[in-house]
């Protein structure tokens, strides 16, 4: 199984600051396995429960779930509470649905899959687990469960998807040491991610940012009816911090300039703050659910 598209789409999100059950509800540092290189998480409970989340959640919805409301005729949205995928190498993924899955679903995810793809059924320590073949309009292959109970597990590797059926889902847990990727949290948390860049050629804003970065994290959160949004940079060198907070912010300031015909994204950028300190470089913006609503209509 691949996800190529979450790599680019974490980046930008972190970078850009602009992201079209309680706290304990978040990713937690012992949820990532500590070879992590990327990780995104999303709380459906939290988003339901809020103003701010239902406007995200119903862009999320629009994106995602309609869709599988259609090829699977029930709303697997509804069921789900969290969401989190990370990799732990190039092609070593894994995408883990939590919620109360009712057994309608769970034949219905099944028979989708082998509509659109061969399904080749394995065991291991007496759970069942299914292989995807590759579908035929999608770069999409892997291996999925449902034996541990709230899960719907999918992973890349068969090697991975055993580890975890054998351990009821839990990663290895991580240690506080060097390397480690670092999980930036708060309060009524909706969305969170954390990636450890590699550099790409080329002489691109992008490439200039990832040359000089060693990790980043993002958050969106419900903080009193309002969204706030902040990203951490952790320059690879903390000398190269002030560098990596002046592209970050050149970047802000051209896009507000170039808003003018954008009005919701004019006032994001305005609101958005960049910090430097000892090494890091900060990003920040509170948003109201109203503008979010424009931001994510976009």
């Amino acid at each position: 199984m691949r996800f190529p598209r979450l790599h680019a789409i974490l980046m930008v999100a972190i970078l850009m600051v602009a992201v079209p059950g309680l706290a304990v509800a978040a990713v937690a540092p012992g949820e990532l396995p500590g070879n992590a290189r990327w990780y995104l998480h999303a709380d459906l409970v939290e988003m339901r429960g809020s103003e701010v989340g239902r406007q995200l959640y119903g862009w999320l919805d629009k994106e995602l779930f309609a869709d599988l409301r259609n090829d699977l005729g029930v709303d697997l949205g509804a069921e789900t509470d969290r969401v989190t995928v990370f990799s732990q190498g190039d092609d070593d993924a894994v995408l883990a649905i939590r919620g109360r899955f009712s057994d309608q679903t769970r034949e219905k995810v099944l028979a989708l899959a082998k509509r659109e793809a061969r399904v080749d059924e394995h065991e291991a320590d007496g759970s069942r687990y299914y292989q995807l073949g590759q579908m035929d309009d999608a770069d999409f292959d892997g291996y999925f469960t449902f034996a541990i109970d709230g899960l719907l597990l999918f992973t890349s590797e068969a090697a991975t998807m055993e580890k975890l059926l054998a351990d009821g889902g839990r990663v290895e847990e991580r240690e506080a040491a060097d390397g480690t990727l670092f999980v930036l949290t708060a309060d009524r948390n909706l969305m969170q991610g954390g990636i450890r860049p590699q550099a790409g050629a080329g002489g691109s804003w992008e490439s200039r940012i990832l040359e000089h970065t060693r990790e980043a994290a993002f958050f969106v959160a419900d903080r009193d009816g309002l969204a706030v949004i902040e990203a951490t940079i952790v320059a690879s060198d903390p000398g190269m911090a002030l560098a990596v907070g002046g592209i970050v912010g050149g970047l802000i300031g051209l896009q507000a300039v170039a808003a003018e015909e954008e009005p919701a994204l004019a006032e994001l950028l305005s609101k958005t703050k960049v910090t430097v300190n000892e090494g890091t470089v900060g990003i920040s913006a509170l948003v109201e659910p109203e503008l979010m609503t424009r931001l994510l209509a976009r």
